[in-house]
């Protein structure tokens, strides 16, 4: 049984009405895009641009900024990198090494 099947059998185990075709398609798409992700990452040119957007997007930094709204628009920068190096199955080991070879 794939990943697909086993999240679709669980959804529905716990009685979620969610029309199953519907839900394989929608993992099926998420599925593509991570291979997608994962394809553009893996070039040299890629994982340059994925260090530029963690260290723009502050991955590892806390801005001390006291207006709601500059820090609202830091968040979301930072959700961004987060929700890219999760798709990427990045661990925090994995990341700090790359801010490393940025600052060499």
């Amino acid at each position: 049984m794939d990943i697909a099947e086993k999240i679709k059998n669980t959804a529905l185990g716990r009685g979620y009405t969610v029309d199953p075709v519907v839900l394989a398609e929608r993992l099926e798409e998420d599925e593509k895009r991570l291979r997608l992700y994962k394809s553009v990452f893996a070039t040299e040119a890629g994982k340059e641009v994925l260090i530029d957007l963690m260290v723009e997007g502050g991955l590892l930094s806390y801005p001390e900024i006291d207006d709601a709204l500059k820090l609202a628009h830091c968040e979301g920068k930072r959700a961004m990198a987060v929700r890219i190096a999760s798709s990427l199955g990045l661990n925090f080991e994995q990341i700090v090494q790359m801010y490393s070879i940025e600052k060499e």
